[in-house]
């Protein structure tokens, strides 16, 4: 039996990472002083996050399923 391994691509999850310090960095700036440049850090550290979260909801081809198929006499 062999396990079908998928590998995480290491690209997006630092890309991840980098959103996530970002992010971060630009809510503790905005709860300090509520500046526009720490809002805009937080959209960019959110958009930097967003490819990792649409590669893990891509959706899954369902090509192989086939359906069960009604026989009417």
């Amino acid at each position: 039996m062999v396990k079908n391994m998928t590998k995480w691509p290491i690209l997006l999850i630092a890309l991840d990472l980098v959103g996530a310090i970002i992010a971060a960095v630009g809510i503790l700036k905005f709860i300090e002083n509520g500046s526009f440049n720490a809002f805009l850090l937080i959209v960019v550290g959110f958009c930097l996050m967003l490819p990792l979260i649409l590669h893990i909801l891509k959706p899954v081809s369902y090509t192989h399923l086939t359906l069960p198929t009604i026989y009417s006499v």
